[in-house]
């Protein structure tokens, strides 16, 4: 599965990534809406393609909750790319200007 909230820039490489069967979810498009879709590689590999929507409060605070839970069971670890002292603000959005990271930027009180 892949769980993708970039959106265009990063769309071929996770179909291409997906096992046969697999799920692509798109939970936003951050960086571009308009994506290539070759659907002969939809069909040969039998993959799902969906959108989470725009659930309610309510749904968001379950799946928080859940996601949350599988954190803390250590089934899902965050890919944290670099850490930068509040003091540092400037530094870290330039990092994150640049495009030149893989994972999440964070600031530490």
């Amino acid at each position: 599965m892949v769980l993708d909230h970039v959106g265009a820039p990063v769309f071929s490489a996770a179909i291409r990534s997906l096992r046969p069967f697999g799920r692509y979810v798109t939970t936003g498009v951050t960086a571009g809406h308009l994506a290539e879709l070759h659907l002969g590689r939809v069909f040969e590999k039998g993959l799902s393609i969906l959108g989470v929507g725009r659930p309610d409060e309510r749904r968001v605070r379950e799946v928080v909750i859940g996601l949350l839970g599988l954190v803390e069971r250590g089934l899902v670890v965050p890919e944290v790319h670099s850490v930068f002292p509040l003091d540092d603000v400037a530094a870290a959005h330039e990092l994150m200007e640049s495009s030149d990271f893989f994972g999440k930027i964070v600031l530490s009180l």
